[in-house]
C-alpha cells in the first residue's frame, strides 16, 4: 500500500494487493482491501454507514466508487458490504448499497 493514499477510513490492505497513490479511503469504518486486488487511481471507497470488505483478486479500474451507504448509525452500523472474488469493476462503476 502506497503511504501517500488519502484515507479519513481506517484501512487494511494485503500484501499483494495493488492500490494506486491517489485513491481515497473515507468514512468512519473499516476498509479492508484482500489479496491480489488492484485499485486503479481516482477510485473511492467511501465507508459511510458500515464497513466494505473487498475479497481476492478484484481489479477496480479507473474513477470507480463503492460506497456502503444502508441505513444505520455509527453506534449501530449497518451491514458490512461484501465484495466477493474475483470480480472487474469498469472504468467510471458505481455501487451504493
Amino acid at each position: 500500500m502506497n503511504e501517500n493514499l488519502s484515507t479519513e477510513a481506517n484501512v487494511v490492505v494485503a500484501a499483494t494487493a495493488v492500490v494506486a497513490a491517489d485513491v481515497k479511503f473515507t468514512g468512519p469504518f473499516t476498509v479492508t482491501i484482500g489479496e491480489g486486488t488492484v485499485i486503479h487511481p481516482k477510485c473511492e471507497f467511501r465507508s459511510l454507514s458500515g464497513p466494505i470488505i473487498v475479497g481476492n483478486d478484484n481489479i477496480f479500474e479507473e474513477r470507480s466508487i463503492i460506497e456502503n451507504s444502508q441505513e444505520g448509525t455509527e453506534d449501530k452500523p449497518s451491514e458490512d458490504l461484501v465484495i466477493g472474488s474475483n470480480n472487474v469493476f469498469q472504468v467510471d462503476f458505481q455501487f451504493k448499497g
